[in-house]
């Protein structure tokens, strides 16, 4: 590794989640690699990616695929329920880097944690003190540090904000540490303006963070009103299972009768509830979701506050 040197010709684009960044990827240039993570297979094109990261322990893979599907109303968790299938179904090739390999995974391969260790403690020269060990707060900061050995001469980031809070926050300073690392060791690093990634909402000495207590009330509105969207969404879920129930109660009592000539009154009734209940379920379905997209709307609105109290900007 003495004789490292990043290649201006390798390119290479990591792909994150977050919804800021993540449509920006430039798919259409074959001069750039894709590597991504995780459940973001929803959402790269399969035959583009080159280098595949799941670096989590398999009991959180397993227990991904354990999500609920959808029912018979639409209702669905966040897709990620065929996590292991999809990294099962992976042929040899392309890697998918895991903490070590799954004989059921059989593209899986050991991330080289150690060979990584050795490059970043080799341009230290090997003193304690003069490099960062074991630095990885994130799957993309151990993907960046492996950009980085591998002599990627321009490395882009997409769908990487590191921005809300509890486990995304904590798991920023990695990232931009090395991010740090690769622009001072010439490698061409592209953040989008619109991550939040190496911004900060203040000049030390010239200005200073907006105090945490100026967003209290900002923030402690936008939970209420989170949690109240939550609730209206579950009432119009109820009332359209309502509605749902109803009309498979006049669905049967409609077979029930048949060709009745006798019961034509109670069929002509039994249809006109049916078609009321139709219209009473879908309506119920279209304020459970706009309910749904408030709540989304106040909670991203919370995270976004939480990192401007931090001194954050975008």
């Amino acid at each position: 590794m003495n004789n490292w040197k990043p290649d201006p010709k390798k390119r290479v684009a990591i792909v994150g989640f977050a919804g800021t960044t993540r449509g920006q990827v430039p798919y259409d240039d074959k001069t750039i690699e894709v590597w991504s993570l995780n459940n973001a297979w929803q959402f790269v094109p399969d035959g583009r990616w080159a280098r595949w990261f799941e670096l989590h322990p398999m009991s959180i893979v397993n227990a991904d695929f354990q999500r609920p599907k959808k029912d018979s109303l639409g209702s669905t968790d966040q897709k990620g329920t065929d996590r292991y299938e999809w990294l099962k179904r992976q042929k040899p090739g392309k890697p998918i880097y895991m903490q070590k390999h799954q004989e059921d995974i059989p593209a899986s391969v050991a991330w080289p944690r150690e060979e990584v260790n050795a490059f970043f403690a080799e341009r230290g020269a090997n003193v304690p003190g003069y490099y960062s060990d074991d630095y990885y707060s994130s799957s993309i900061s151990e993907m960046l540090a492996h950009a980085i050995m591998d002599g990627y001469g321009e490395i882009h980031l997409y769908g990487v904000d590191m921005l809300q809070d509890e486990e995304y926050y904590y798991q920023r300073s990695g990232c931009e540490y090395y991010i740090g690392f690769a622009r001072g060791a010439g490698i061409k690093v592209y953040v989008p303006k619109q991550s939040a990634l190496c911004q900060c909402g203040y000049v030390y000495g010239y200005t200073e963070p907006p105090p945490l207590h100026v967003f209290d009330n900002m923030l402690e509105f936008l939970e209420r009103q989170e949690t109240q969207a939550l609730t209206e969404k579950e009432r119009a879920m109820f009332a359209a299972h309502v509605e749902e129930g109803r009309l498979q109660m006049l669905r049967h009592g409609l077979s029930l009768v048949g060709e009745c000539s006798k019961c034509l009154e109670w069929k002509k009734f039994a249809e006109t509830q049916m078609a009321e209940s139709a219209k009473s379920r879908e309506q119920a379905l279209a304020s459970a979701n706009l309910h749904e997209g408030a709540k989304q709307a106040f909670s991203a609105g919370r995270s976004w506050g939480k990192h401007e109290a931090r001194g954050g900007k975008l």
